[in-house]
């Protein structure tokens, strides 16, 4: 990888992301053959605002059963979702599921786990007391294999690029968390809204899409959440946050995190062999 991002966080502490600068045009032409998604070997808008969030959020992993929060992350790619939040909430024990339905990416975030210090070993961070870094598609509940349940929180940042993929995403969040879990989705705005769903596609000459498009897409999200018995809490935005370079950016660019509380009874499903 070509691309060593490194990264401060508002505690101090200081994360090294291996991960691809920018898609190549092979990249491209292997994304739209479906042959190989690179797409998890950057680090995107939206892990960034995470990153810059965490104060905000970091009370949502504290506090759980037997003080050990159970944590996964959907659509890992690079680990930085996951590898921020056990590095930023350093006082508070973690069962961490980081997960991907890509092959190569799992590998970049074993090599990120490893390049911080995110293992079990007491020498290392010591904070994690199981570390599971598995492949997962969205809509089974199938983790590797082996089912996990009773989480308590599932993060995701910046994996909505097709808007098909939010009910299976949901699925999986209603099939893993806890009643009452919480799903944190930190979103750009970047997918189309479905056909049936009607708005003008003008977009002004500076690449961001206008506001009403972005709250489009941010209600259509609200909306097929509560289908799934997840209900939006809160959205903390970028001009929630203390001030930071790229602030203005991921406004004008409709970024935000939506935070969602499952209300729906956890599901009871077993490995399958």
């Amino acid at each position: 990888h070509d691309d060593t991002k490194i990264i401060k966080l508002s505690n101090g502490k200081t994360i090294k992301i291996a991960a691809t600068a920018a898609l190549s045009p092979l990249d491209m032409i292997d994304l739209s053959w479906g042959i190989r998604d690179a797409t998890g070997h950057r680090v995107w808008m939206g892990a960034m605002l995470w990153c810059q969030a965490l104060p905000e959020l970091s009370s949502y992993f504290r506090s759980h059963n037997g003080g050990i929060c159970r944590c996964m992350e959907l659509g890992t790619g690079t680990g930085l979702g996951g590898i921020a939040t056990a590095v930023f909430c350093e006082n508070q024990q973690f069962d961490l599921f980081l997960t991907d339905n890509s092959a190569s990416a799992l590998e970049l975030c074993r090599v990120n786990c490893a390049l911080n210090g995110v293992s079990t070993s007491e020498k290392e961070l010591g904070n994690i007391k199981s570390l599971r870094i598995a492949k997962l598609e969205w809509g089974t509940g199938i983790l590797d294999g082996n089912s996990a349940s009773h989480l308590d929180v599932i993060i995701a940042t910046d994996v909505i690029y097709d808007i098909a993929a939010w009910p299976p995403l949901l699925k999986t969040a209603e099939r893993f968390l806890k009643s009452s879990g919480f799903l944190l989705l930190s979103h750009v705005p970047r997918a189309e809204l479905p056909s049936d769903v009607e708005f003008s596609s003008n977009f002004p000459s500076n690449g961001n899409r206008p506001t009403q498009y972005q709250d489009a897409i941010e209600s259509y999200l609200l909306r097929i959440a509560q289908d799934f018995d997840f209900k939006c809490n809160s959205i903390v935005r970028p001009k929630d946050l203390n001030s930071f370079p790229e602030q203005q950016s991921m406004d004008d660019a409709g970024a935000a995190i939506l935070v969602f509380e499952f209300q729906g009874m956890a599901q009871k499903f077993s490995a399958q062999p």
